[in-house]
């Protein structure tokens, strides 16, 4: 695994998932393999939906983000936006998340 900062890749701008510039923004890094994308994640209060658990869209934009970034590094460096491909994704709670 190699963490995308250490591959050269600039964050410095507005991504709500991953960019350094949003002052409201999750600041995600990731690590990827050929085959995975993996990011670490602890939520704050502001990130609640209800007491005690997490917001179904910040739980989305954290599954969008990682499938991006494992397209992203398996089309050896297009950008997920520009990749051509963007997996669909549907999501059904079964419970929240704490």
């Amino acid at each position: 695994m190699a963490r995308l900062a250490e591959l050269g890749i600039d964050f410095d701008h507005w991504c709500f998932a991953c960019g350094r510039a949003n002052p409201y923004g999750l600041h995600l890094d990731f690590e990827v393999a050929r085959d995975r994308a993996m990011t670490r994640f602890t939520a704050l209060r502001e990130h609640t939906g209800y007491d005690g658990a997490v917001h179904g869209g910040i739980v989305s934009a954290l599954l969008d983000e990682t499938m991006g970034w494992a397209i992203f590094h398996q089309a050896s460096g297009a950008s997920p936006a520009s990749s051509g491909s963007r997996p669909e994704s549907r999501c059904r709670w079964a419970r929240s998340s704490p």
